[in-house]
């Protein structure tokens, strides 16, 4: 938490040499960027030369510029971290409905002026209501949370999934086409039906829609409207059907 000047610290012990180069006389001003008491990193200066030595002046100035530049990145790290939580669903850490939009919104003008495919999965857990009513909230908010964690194993690095609604996900799956995404559709759904991922089985309803154009709202109301043909044909069948 003190700066550090030295002028030889080609020499001083403290320091120490990059493998493969060779030992140069320089001198090295080291100070701490800190605030509100939160070490965030270091500014270091070096000088090479006869007169390498940093003088107190240029001490005191190295630690003023220290001094705004730690407050300055506190700030947009902040800024960053509220941007971050706009944007994060706060029980499962996966995009709310706001990040999920603006993800839609990115990849699907990706998709059109590439002409590349993007599908998008929307499920939704059945007769979750029942889920609550039986076991209670804080079993329920723990499901919620394992089918979080699920996706996120069960998805690409690429794919965004997100929590839109109360037991609503969607997740985002770029360069898929729609036969691609039905497969990773049943597998989403045999794994939550045989109690792989969660605490209880759970029987859900997948929509899948894909395509290169048009897409956004049209993707998404597509996908919505599989959604609710497939929850209509689980209620009449009693049993997961194809999300198609």
């Amino acid at each position: 938490q003190e700066p550090i000047a030295s002028s030889d610290a080609h020499v001083d012990p403290r320091a120490a040499l990059v493998p493969g180069t060779r030992p140069e006389p320089e001198a090295i001003l080291c100070v701490p960027l800190t605030a509100r008491a939160r070490r965030l990193g270091a500014l270091t200066l070096y000088r090479r030369g006869s007169n390498r030595a940093f003088s107190n002046d240029e001490l005191e100035l190295a630690r003023q510029f220290a001094d705004v530049a730690a407050i300055a990145l506190h700030n947009a790290n902040t800024l960053a971290e509220f941007q971050r939580l706009a944007l994060t669903d706060d029980l499962t850490g996966l995009a709310n409905r706001r990040g999920f939009r603006e993800e839609l919104e990115r990849l699907a003008a990706s998709a059109e002026r590439h002409a590349i495919p993007l599908s998008l999965l929307l499920l939704d857990v059945d007769n979750f209501k029942e889920v609550n009513d039986e076991h209670g909230h804080a079993v329920g908010d723990e499901i919620l949370r394992e089918i979080a964690l699920m996706l996120r194993q069960r998805i690409r690095a690429s794919d965004l999934a997100a929590r839109i609604g109360g037991d609503e996900f969607a997740v985002l799956l770029p360069h898929t086409s729609k036969e691609e995404a039905a497969v990773v559709a049943r597998d989403l759904i045999t794994h939550l039906g045989e109690g792989r991922a969660t605490s209880l089985p759970l029987r859900v309803s997948v929509g899948v829609a894909s395509g290169t154009e048009a897409l956004d709202n049209a993707l998404f109301t597509q996908a919505d409207r599989a959604l609710y043909a497939a929850k209509a044909l689980a209620r009449s069948s009693k049993k997961p059907v194809k999300p198609f």
